[in-house]
């Protein structure tokens, strides 16, 4: 019952999130970073984002923050669209904004 509630209001249990396989630890900078901002503001840099599968998109460092500060649910993005999709439009954006840059 508690994790429909928590859905209603976009919150996903994170044990229900699942992983892609070959997923990667990611670079240890940039993980501390990531926790160090949440350690100083209580807040997360990044969003989880998942598809309607809960199938993790993006956000992976996030998502490992909350486990270890052992969470139970955590507010979620979630779009419907297949994890490949996802990743090669991601890639294309970032590329082509980074060309900007």
């Amino acid at each position: 019952m508690l994790d429909f509630v928590m859905k209603l209001f976009g919150h996903e249990n994170i044990n229900k999130i699942k992983i892609p396989e070959g997923y990667k630890m990611p670079r240890i900078d940039k993980m501390k970073c990531k926790a160090s901002f949440y350690a100083a503001t209580g807040e997360f840099q990044d969003k989880i984002i998942i598809n309607n599968k809960n199938i993790l998109l993006d956000g992976y460092i996030t998502y490992k923050i909350c486990q270890w500060v052992g969470l139970k649910y955590v507010k979620v993005l979630k779009i419907d669209v297949d994890p490949e999709i996802y990743k090669h439009s991601y890639r294309g954006y970032r590329l082509k904004n980074r060309e900007k840059i």
